[in-house]
């Protein structure tokens, strides 16, 4: 089976969404015939509603049924892919951490139940997709940030736990993703240091030249540009809340300003001053 890695900047970017606090990436039916065989993971949680059918979600290799109104959790960094025996519609909600962070919810510090029925819960899920999709609703950014705070609370009151361990501890059957799913955890952690190979690959229990060939494999990308790629959409959200180049640059890693814009130019195809204006 084939694994894809799919980060929160990517599904922005498909889209077109700039600070948005979550991403549902439409409607998508599955019958028997197209489950795929395809499956994949990122650092952000994800939701999936089954609004009509019946299916399973593997999660890290374990198969959870959902049906009609139940709702799969898929928690950071866990491999996943959706399928069905006959035929479901199911709506999936990508959650921006950053955002939940900033709300003082930490879903890294949490496992969410894989599976929640809930009526209550179905009913804050169907808003968010209702905000989500109006084009004519006033104030739809701050709508959608209320009603994902709600769906969040609900989550972290009642179908979470605190982790008892880092996810980095984990003995799973195939550490090479344990290791690379580690590295992008600690990057995302420290991405404002001065980061090394070593240092990073030291954090994720192996040696860089073993990361460096298994997390180009797993993400599509080297551990550098993973690096300055996720520092540009860091450096993007404080250019959006009021903060200078200069200042935004340094808080997110950069001690080149030169390096920093050519970066950034080379990840988001503007210049940070163009950027910053618009």
């Amino acid at each position: 089976m084939n694994i894809r890695y799919d980060s929160f900047e990517l599904y922005k970017s498909i889209k077109n969404i700039e600070d948005f606090p979550c991403i549902i990436y439409g409607e998508i039916k599955k019958t028997r015939l197209n489950n795929g065989e395809c499956a994949n993971w990122h650092e952000s949680p994800e939701i999936q509603l089954c609004t009509h059918g019946c299916g399973y979600v593997i999660i890290d290799g374990e198969k959870y049924n959902i049906q009609k109104d139940s709702a799969a959790v898929v928690n950071a960094n866990q491999i996943h892919y959706t399928c069905t025996e006959s035929e479901m519609i199911y709506y999936p909600l990508i959650i921006d951490t950053t955002f939940c962070k900033s709300a003082g919810i930490d879903l890294s510090q949490l496992r969410l139940n894989p599976v929640i029925n809930s009526e209550k819960f179905t009913g804050l899920f169907r808003r968010i997709i209702n905000i989500y999709n109006s084009n004519e609703i006033a104030y739809q950014k701050a709508k959608l940030q209320t009603a994902l705070l709600e769906l969040l609370i609900e989550i972290a009151e009642h179908y979470s736990e605190l982790k008892s361990t880092p996810d980095c501890n984990i003995k799973r059957s195939d550490a090479v993703f344990s290791q690379v799913k580690c590295a992008a955890q600690f990057i995302r952690e420290h991405y404002s240091e001065k980061l090394s190979l070593e240092y990073i690959a030291k954090n994720a229990l192996t040696d860089r030249y073993r990361l460096s060939r298994n997390f180009k494999e797993l993400t599509g990308q080297t551990v550098v540009e993973f690096i300055n790629n996720y520092r540009c959409e860091r450096v993007k959200e404080l250019l959006r809340g009021g903060a200078s180049v200069s200042a935004a640059a340094a808080q997110c890693g950069f001690s080149n300003m030169s390096f920093f814009t050519k970066t950034f130019r080379k990840y988001t195809g503007r210049l940070p001053s163009d950027y910053k204006r618009k």
